[in-house]
């Protein structure tokens, strides 16, 4: 069964490190930046974090096997927390973690995105808007069209409280 941890806002640290990952794990981190960016040094718009106990590290380059606009890089870490928070130095963002079981032991994988409430590109077929809510929760929705339109929602609207969101909480739905 797979389950989903509920989103994490990072801002500029994070909250419990021990809940998302074990010391001896290694991690690949691949960094998605804009078509523009082609050093892959910028605010990235979206990571992703996978268990890859071969990881290999790749430079700057177009998108990962053609599934995702701009270029991208990939980096192999134990600490796959400090390396998000690096990318995106200031920028909010969201970190979204996924497990295997109901108490969020068993790691899956993890997106992260930029939260800047903008219409991001997720893969060639998807793009996505993150936000902060007013009132202190975030907002994740998908799409199947640029426009990000609520006509074109692609997932459900997922939706985290700020209660949530400042506990860590691991949400079995």
């Amino acid at each position: 069964m797979r389950q989903l941890a509920v989103l994490a806002l990072t801002i500029f640290a994070f909250t419990s490190t021990d809940k998302f990952q074990t010391a001896a794990t290694t991690y690949s981190v691949t960094i998605h930046y804009a078509d523009s960016d082609t050093s892959c040094g910028g605010t990235p718009y979206r990571i992703e974090v996978n268990e890859d106990s071969e990881c290999s590290e790749a430079d700057c380059a177009a998108s990962v096997n053609g599934w995702y606009d701009g270029v991208a890089s990939t980096v192999c870490t134990k600490d796959y927390q400090n390396e998000v928070w690096k990318r995106f130095g200031s920028s909010v963002n969201l970190l979204q973690a996924v497990y295997h079981d109901d108490v969020c032991s068993n790691f899956a994988y993890a997106r992260v995105y930029i939260a800047n409430g903008k219409c991001e590109v997720g893969s060639t077929t998807s793009w996505f808007t993150a936000r902060i809510e007013a009132n202190g929760s975030a907002t994740l929705e998908h799409f199947t069209t640029e426009s990000c339109s609520e006509d074109d929602l692609f997932l459900s609207t997922e939706r985290t409280s700020k209660a949530d969101l400042d506990s860590n909480a691991c949400d079995a739905n």
